[in-house]
Parts: structure tokens; C-alpha cells; sequence
């Protein structure tokens, strides 16, 4: 209790104390979700106010911390990768938001799509689902029965000069995959007319 006697003194203390709301989660990540390691690749926050970021990647069995609305990060060879990020308030930094998560996966290339059958002298596209920035060597084996025209972001061009079986070979992101293509010959014309006729008369052509 509280003794209030004249020979007890009583004394009083007060205290201001700034309670600060803790900060929104993040609205969510922009980025890919399926990479390629060994690449570099760009994140984004989707800010649900004025707030710090703090991002957290877990990429193998090493944890990496960044700061910042945007960061970059090129992947290693094993997984998983995971990327967790919190909004921080700008003034009291212990006070941080539940976290916003991405879970990404390394690309996978199952099949070459395109014709497995064309004719000689003539140009076929070949191509594999779109992969956020992943590098794609073509190749034509045996190298001389054929030629790549072109080539896109996920596809190739390639004009077949010679007939018989060759294989069409893409290396991306960890992956070889390949395609094995028959080229027909051309047939060849051989047209018999005759060289000069008379009006109102009637050649055989065969």
C-alpha cells in the first residue's frame, strides 16, 4: 500500500513512451521464379508504404542480406533458392513487418519443339518455352547439313541443305537437350516435251 503519514514521503515518476506501429507486410515481390544460375537477376518490392527494405536470400546452404527497394543477385549451382524480404521502419529500426516470400526454381528444358521432318533446301523453326535470361547455344550436328539463319529469345531458324538424319542440339542453363530431325531429298524433274509443234497439232509431255 501506499503510506500517506506524515513522516512518509511519496514521490511520483512519469514516463512518455512512443509507441510505434509495426510496418505493413510487403504487398508482395516482383521477380522471376524460375532461373538460370549463374545469371544475374534483378528483384523488386511492391511497398505497402514509406518503409526501408530488408531482404534475406537463402541460395544453397549460403544466406545473403541486402537493403534497398531493388537488388540483384546471380544464383549458385545447387538449390533451393529462396528469397524472404521485410519493410523496416525508416526512423526506429527494431520495429520490422512479417515477411514477404519467393521461392524459386531452376530451369528445366524437357524438348526441342518444331518439325522432326522436312524436305531439303528449306527453313524450319525450332524453339523451347521462354527462359528469363538464359543464354542458348544452337547447334546443327553433323555442322554441314545445315545452316541457323536466325535466332530469337527461345528459337531458331535453320535451313536444311542437306538430306538424311541430323540432330538439332540446344545447350541452356545446365541443360542439353536435342531433337533428331530427317531431311528428305528434293525429287528431281525430268519433263520430255517436244522442242517445236505445229499450230493446231498436240505434243505429249511427260
Amino acid at each position: 500500500g501506499t503510506n500517506t503519514s506524515g513522516t512518509y514521503c511519496n514521490e511520483e515518476a512519469r514516463l512518455d513512451i512512443q509507441v510505434t506501429p509495426l510496418p505493413t507486410q510487403p504487398l508482395g515481390i516482383n521477380g522471376p521464379v524460375i532461373i538460370c544460375p549463374g545469371q544475374l537477376y534483378g528483384f523488386n518490392i511492391m511497398a505497402s508504404g514509406t518503409y526501408a527494405t530488408n531482404w534475406t536470400i537463402m541460395d544453397g546452404t549460403s544466406v545473403y542480406q541486402y537493403n534497398g527497394q531493388s537488388i540483384e543477385h546471380a544464383f549458385g549451382a545447387d538449390p533451393p533458392y529462396h528469397i524472404e524480404a521485410v519493410h523496416q521502419d525508416i526512423q526506429f529500426a527494431s520495429c520490422v513487418s512479417s515477411p514477404v516470400t519467393l521461392d524459386l526454381q531452376p530451369a528445366t528444358i524437357s524438348a526441342i519443339s518444331g518439325p522432326d521432318q522436312s524436305c531439303q533446301y528449306s527453313v524450319e523453326r525450332y524453339s523451347i518455352p521462354y527462359i528469363p535470361g538464359a543464354e542458348m547455344l544452337w547447334e546443327i550436328i553433323p555442322a554441314d547439313f545445315g545452316e541457323i539463319r536466325s535466332t530469337g529469345i527461345s528459337e531458331a531458324d535453320i535451313f536444311w541443305s542437306q538430306s538424311g538424319t541430323a540432330t538439332v542440339r540446344l545447350t541452356s542453363c545446365g541443360n542439353v537437350v536435342e531433337k533428331t530431325i530427317t531431311i528428305f531429298s528434293r525429287p528431281i524433274l525430268n519433263v520430255n516435251y517436244p522442242t517445236a509443234i505445229c499450230e493446231n497439232e498436240t505434243g505429249l509431255i511427260t
